[in-house]
């Protein structure tokens, strides 16, 4: 296998990865090898992965709030109440949302025979939902390309599926009914 072939080629030679090559991997190089290599890489650890996911929850959270201070400033309680409050709401409600949308996953494919854990579909999945956390909020704070979002949730539903498959090793049509938790709320948009 060569650099270029490599799933880690990301990575430094020691094999460990920042947040910057997990997130390039996740979302630049969607091949299996490379959603194995993130789900077994021991740099990518589940607290990490969390700590990714409040971050990106967090920068969701001020520019939802900023998306209604822009164009429904009228509905808001007080700005100083609102600054202190939508940060930490936010990471806390990425934080349960994505914890429980992969848990349901993760059980999902268990059932369907998977053998991955818990943990190591957590380190893919996070590594490509706290990017396009981050990525969806500022499209959708510019109304003109708001529904480029729906394109991203195409792909996000792909890389979910993908992850499924790497990590509990399943069939590409097991894996789709695995991640029906991230498909249905992409078809309600």
């Amino acid at each position: 296998m060569t650099v270029e072939e490599s799933p880690l080629s990301g990575a430094s030679e020691d094999g460990t990865m920042s947040w910057w090559e997990a997130w390039s991997t996740a979302l630049s190089k969607p091949k299996q090898a490379a959603y194995e290599s993130l789900a077994r890489n021991p740099s990518i650890t589940t607290k990490k992965v969390l700590l990714w996911v409040m971050i990106a929850s967090s920068i969701w959270g001020v520019g939802t709030l900023a998306y209604r201070l822009i164009y429904s400033p009228q509905d808001l309680p007080p700005r100083s109440v609102m600054l202190c409050v939508t940060p930490i709401v936010g990471s806390l409600l990425g934080l349960v949302v994505f914890l429980i949308a992969v848990g349901v996953t993760h059980g999902i494919a268990k059932n369907l025979g998977g053998d991955g854990h818990l943990e190591e579909l957590i380190r893919p999945v996070g590594s490509f939902i706290a990017p396009f956390m981050i990525i969806t909020t500022v499209i959708w704070l510019i109304p003109i390309v708001r529904y480029a979002t729906i394109i991203l949730s195409v792909y996000q539903i792909g890389l979910a599926i993908l992850s499924v498959k790497a990590v509990h090793r399943l069939s590409w049509n097991k894996a789709t009914v695995s991640c029906i938790i991230f498909i249905l709320p992409a078809m309600l948009r």
